[in-house]
């Protein structure tokens, strides 16, 4: 499906002076030739990996525009109206800006939402004499490829002895996790979200990605890593067991499980918490 963006944000405005010739009367400026419009492009292609963004924006939705430099020869005098034409509907919009002379910047912002996969195909630039872009400039180099990579976003499956408990994962903005750095988990808001679970000793948590994290456990993390058996970790899966508490505390709360992308392109992990009673 061919897609047609108009540039909005470039009018490019050409101008010449044109000296009066003395004598012979009646002259006047004559037309400058249909010489073709040259373009250089600053990259062999257009390219950006990202991770899929749901449909609504609690992982936010903004995936930073990839730019290419443009760099065109002589331009005719006038306005010249640019049109980009793309093979499929990768793109939300093309934005250009003017640097110097006739050098200039264009970004490409992807559809953030595009299915997990790799999308290449081919962009090309026109440029119009008119508004409506029916008298088109004979422009040589006009194409560029481009190459898009779009990598799962993280999801996750919780079991508590095997049963499912979809409402025990956080998911919402306010729960993300930006980054892990050894018994520190840093929020997406500072805070650690609220427990959704209350559990007993001897109760089996199981927490499986579908790519691969760094999982951190209460078995890892202070105050009470010491009393928690090891868990076990494969790139995709936790599991860990709930420990006995000892006869002084009646309860441990705030027991975080977190994941964090080994490679996840700029997307938050994800975590969930526990409290434990007798």
């Amino acid at each position: 499906m061919l897609r047609l963006i108009r540039v909005i944000a470039l009018k490019i405005v050409v101008l010449t002076l044109v000296s009066a010739c003395g004598g012979g009367g009646g002259g006047g400026a004559s037309a400058p030739a249909a010489v073709p419009v040259t373009v250089t492009f600053g990259a062999t292609e257009i390219s950006s990996t990202f991770y899929q963004h749901p449909s609504t924006a609690l992982f936010g939705s903004y995936v930073p525009p990839a730019s290419v430099k443009a760099t065109f020869g002589a331009l005719p005098p006038g306005e010249i109206y640019p049109v980009v034409v793309v093979d499929k509907a990768v793109f939300a919009s093309v934005g250009v800006v003017q640097n110097e002379g006739n050098a200039y910047t264009a970004s490409f912002t992807p559809e953030v939402t595009l299915a997990p996969g790799t999308y290449t195909g081919v962009v090309s630039l026109q440029l119009f004499k008119d508004s409506a872009h029916t008298m088109p400039y004979l422009l040589t180099g006009g194409t560029l490829p481009y190459k898009l990579v779009v990598t799962p976003r993280l999801s996750i499956t919780v079991r508590i002895d095997g049963i499912p408990k979809p409402e025990a994962w956080h998911e919402s903005s306010g729960s993300q996790v930006m980054m892990l750095n050894g018994s520190t988990i840093y929020w997406g808001y500072g805070a650690i979200p609220a427990c959704t679970l209350t559990l007993k000793a001897g109760q089996r948590i199981e927490v499986e990605s579908n790519i691969p994290v760094t999982w951190t456990g209460s078995g890892d993390l202070y105050p009470y890593g010491g009393m928690w058996p090891a868990s076990v970790k494969t790139s995709t899966t936790l599991q860990q067991t709930v420990p006995a508490l000892p006869d002084n505390i009646g309860g441990m709360t705030n027991n975080a499980f977190v994941s964090m992308p080994v490679n996840g392109n700029g997307q938050y992990g994800a975590g969930f918490c526990i409290d434990i009673t007798k």
